[in-house]
């Protein structure tokens, strides 16, 4: 008998694209390569909006500007967001896609709505489409969204619950909201009320809308392709998401007034931005809560900290702690900043021994942070961060490390592994424009590897509690996960995540609640860690000091970048 041949391989998924002419913005080419990365994705064909321009006339464009109720809002928004905004630079769509075929379309138009005439839906028909990603034209209606097996996806840069309409990621700005949402969605007949498919919550750029339109819309970028690697998996359902329940308002462009009032707004916040990134350094101190980590899931849980000493403000801040079991007691790892040199390296020290710290003696030669330790089997592992260079494994042998090797073979941020349902699970961000806002997981059948992405990557996209920060437990059944809260900065909160579905294909979790600060501590502006230490729980809190090294260098840099 012949053995089983390989499975076949599933077909292409082909992809088409709705546009306005023969380029891409600078965020969609950056979705499309995303996209194009997943093997079996392939690019089929434009779609182009064929309507003539009206050719409009010197003294059209004079009127408009002088009569206009958005004449402000045109000027800025043409004018400095469009010249500024790196998503909004144009790409041609034959550097990102290579030669498809070119389908010229002119729409019928019904008031606001447009629809694919008959001889165009058949052109399209005949490419045998899976999916077509709209990244122009108007509002469709009609035929044209169920031509494609899997519809058309279109992404919309606002929570659609809260904002429909336009500007993207603007109105946020004006209502001073600490995020702004988005959302790629497959289209229905209801305005910014499709079918949701995916979204995610990223921090306002309070101080500049080119930074938060950029942020937005660069960061919904991956999803398109982690729903094409669920497509191609099978799992067809991944393209039908969820009814929005949205009956939020429809926004316009701001008139004039509204324009002029947030420009004044910008130009203040802006200015502030500029003075406290100057005068205003982190410091980090670690402190000792008596009581098991799960005793922070009770929202009127107050703890009571000691704090250790470990950061000195002139010289040095501790932040990230991590608890090492040891035969003499448990010992705290810790990342201690220098400030003079910017530079962090993994120290440890002992509870009440503050005076006997020192240096941990991993042999990472990087800036070093985020000392992530776990016992298995009756070893014991530490897996820092270590910028630029993948996780590394190191275990622990009396006072030595030995090095078990990387983990991944790329650079995240906050590595954070679990033991859990007979799986390793490796949780982080990977640095750049997500390193707040986008989870990807890796899971492993033993800790050595091999270690392979979720198909899902990234798994959420929420400011609010993506990040990791500290050490996920188990408590009544369940798995729970310190997660960053950096709605209102780097480092502002912990949210505690209860995972509810973890698979190598799917995964889901809850925010139960988010642990703040408490005013009445000495570092009671920002907290980023909870980590387990036996029965007890470790964390660092921060405040604002003023450094006169850090400010001159962050000035130096500041000026630099203003000349650039």
């Amino acid at each position: 008998m012949q053995p089983p041949g390989p499975e076949p391989s599933p077909p292409p998924l082909r992809i088409g694209f709705l546009v306005d002419g023969p380029s891409f913005r600078a965020w969609q080419a950056e979705t499309v390569r995303a996209m194009l990365a997943v093997p079996g994705v392939e690019p089929v064909a434009m779609i182009v909006d064929a309507r003539p321009r009206a050719a409009r006339s010197t003294a059209g464009r004079i009127r408009r500007l002088v009569t206009g109720r958005h004449r402000i809002w045109d000027l800025y928004n043409n004018g400095w967001v469009g010249r500024r905004a790196a998503c909004l630079r144009r790409v041609p769509i034959a550097d990102v896609a290579g030669p498809v075929a070119r389908v010229d379309v002119v729409v019928d138009r019904q008031g606001w709505s447009e629809r694919f005439p008959a001889d165009a839906l058949a052109e399209v028909r005949a490419l045998r489409l899976d999916v077509l990603l709209r990244f122009g034209f108007g509002i469709l209606r009609g035929e044209i969204l169920e031509v494609p097996t899997h519809g058309v996806w279109s992404f919309h840069h606002d929570d659609e619950e809260v904002y429909r309409g336009s500007p993207p990621a603007f109105w946020e700005l004006v209502d001073d909201q600490p995020v702004t949402g988005a959302i790629l969605q497959r289209l229905t007949d209801r305005l910014d009320g499709g079918r949701v498919l995916a979204k995610g919550w990223f921090r306002t750029v309070r101080h500049s809308y080119v930074r938060n339109t950029d942020q937005v819309h660069f960061g919904g970028s991956p999803w398109p392709a982690a729903l094409c690697r669920a497509l191609l998996a099978g799992d067809a359902a991944a393209a039908d998401g969820t009814p929005s329940p949205s009956t939020a308002p429809i926004y316009k462009k701001p008139t004039d007034p509204v324009a002029l009032r947030f420009l004044g707004t910008q130009a203040a916040r802006a200015a502030r931005a500029q003075v406290d990134g100057v005068v205003r350094a982190d410091h980090w101190e670690v402190g000792l809560v008596r009581a098991p980590i799960h005793e922070f899931l009770d929202p009127a849980f107050v703890p009571r900290v000691e704090w250790l000493g470990l950061g000195a403000p002139r010289t040095h801040y501790a932040a990230d702690p991590f608890a090492l079991a040891t035969p003499t007691g448990p010992l705290v790892l810790y990342e201690r900043y220098d400030r003079a040199r910017r530079t962090g390296t993994i120290w440890e020290a002992r509870p009440g021994l503050v005076a006997a710290a020192r240096p941990a003696g991993l042999p990472v030669a990087a800036h070093a942070s985020y000392p992530y330790t776990f016992e298995h089997d009756g070893r014991r592992y530490c897996v820092p961060q270590v910028a630029g260079e993948p996780p590394r494994c190191f275990e622990r042998d009396g006072i030595d490390w030995i090095d078990r090797g990387p983990l991944l073979d790329e650079p995240v941020l906050d590595p954070t592994l679990v033991h859990h349902d007979d799986r390793w699970w490796l949780f982080a961000t990977r640095p750049g424009r997500g390193s707040l806002t986008h989870l990807d997981v890796w899971f492993a059948d033993d800790l050595a590897g091999p270690w392979r992405p979720h198909r899902g990557n990234p798994v959420k996209s929420d400011v609010r509690s993506a990040r990791p920060a500290g050490t996920p437990f188990v408590h009544g059944g369940a798995l729970f996960r310190p997660a960053q809260d950096c709605a209102a900065g780097y480092g502002a909160a912990v949210a505690l995540c209860e995972v509810v579905e973890l698979t190598p294909d799917r995964f889901r979790e809850v925010v139960r609640t988010v642990v703040r600060p408490q005013p009445s501590w000495p570092c009671g502006a920002g907290l980023h860690t909870l980590s387990a230490a036996g029965d007890d729980t470790l964390l660092d809190a921060r405040r604002a000091v003023f450094d006169r090294h850090e400010a001159r260098v962050e000035l130096r840099s500041r000026l630099r970048r203003a000349r650039g």
